[in-house]
This record gives structure tokens, sequence and C-alpha cells, in this order.
């Protein structure tokens, strides 16, 4: 089995391999294969564990063998890894809304997957909001009310305030299933809380 068995186009993840009686003579000779790419240079941790970098890959599935003698043999388990592009967000809209929450923020992109929203949150400021997955290129959140993000203020009138705001991992199922942003576009921008 492999564990992340989700990683994105781009790649550079570590990728555990877990099996049986991975013995070697030589470290230097154990590999590991992403379909029909060269194989990439492996480390053995002990008969049950080698870890490799996944490559870069184009989406799709692709099968991972285990080489332990330099690439004369390679394991034929079946078991599959899952390229899939990386989330990129591009807008966000409204950029502004009631002090009171419940407005529905749109943020638009790429690489958006309902399997995958589970895995995603928005934040605003450090408040974490549950993502709804609308459509690959569309993800909508709720804005909290602000008094939730300054819960000193609460008998206090809430002034206009400003809120940046994200949509990213959240952390344990993001490592878990290689979820990736393109650059930084998780960073979508500032939020206006108006009375």
């Amino acid at each position: 089995r492999l564990g992340p068995a989700v990683v994105p186009t781009s790649a550079d993840v570590e990728i555990s391999v877990h099996g049986r009686s991975f013995d070697i003579g030589d470290a230097a000779h154990i590999l590991c294969r992403f379909g029909p790419v060269d194989a990439v240079q492996a480390v053995w941790h002990d008969t049950t564990l080698i870890t490799c970098v996944a490559p870069p890959l184009r989406q799709g599935m692709y099968t991972v063998e285990v080489s332990t003698n330099g690439g004369v043999d390679y394991t034929d388990s079946g078991v599959y890894i899952d390229y899939r592009p990386e989330l990129f967000v591009e807008t966000m809209f409204p950029e502004m809304g009631s002090a009171l929450g419940g407005t529905v923020v749109t943020f638009t992109g790429t690489g958006f997957r309902a399997a995958d929203a589970y895995a995603l949150a928005c934040f605003f400021g450090d408040l974490e909001v549950p993502v709804r997955f609308v459509s690959a290129t569309q993800l909508e959140c709720i804005t909290p009310a602000a008094r939730r993000l300054h819960p000193s203020a609460l008998d206090k009138v809430i002034e206009p305030m400003t809120v940046d705001v994200e949509v990213a991992p959240v952390e344990t199922e993001a490592i878990q299933y290689g979820l990736r942003f393109r650059d930084d576009s998780h960073r979508t921008g500032e939020y206006h809380y108006v009375a």
C-alpha cells in the first residue's frame, strides 16, 4: 500500500511504500518506478517500508513498483497512485458582507473535486468554516459573524473590519490525500465586514 495514494501532478511528494520482504544487498540498488517513467532512487527503512519521491506526471492513475536489485526486476503489485491537478483559486466574490455573517462567498478556480471538499476549509482570519463543493471550478463558504472573530467584543458594537481569507487544506487531510495549491492561490484576499 502507498501513503499518500494521491499526489499533485507537480509531485515532489515523499511516498511511503509498505510491503513485505524488502530485502536488500545494497541500498543504492533500491528504486521506485511510477508508471512509464524512469525509476527514482528509493530509501530502504526496513523489510516492510521503502520511501521515494514521486516525480511530476500528468493527471491519471499510475502503478508504483519497487526494485531491490537496481532495476533488473520489479514487483508486480498492481498498486496505483492517483495524480491530480493542483488546486487553484482565482477569484472570491463578494468581498464584503454583513457583520452578522451568513453571506455566501463563492470561490472560482480549477481542480476542485467533490471528494476533496471535506479536506478543505475556508479561513476567515483564524476561524475555520466548512467548504461546500459546487463544481470543478466553484466552491462556497458561509461567512461567520464578525463577533466570532473577536469574542472579547461580544457586548460592543463591531466596527467595520477586514480579515484575510484563504481556502486551505485541513492539515492532516491534506497530507493524507496530497492536496496542494498552485502558487499561493489559497490566500485569496480580504473580506470586509460592514455594519
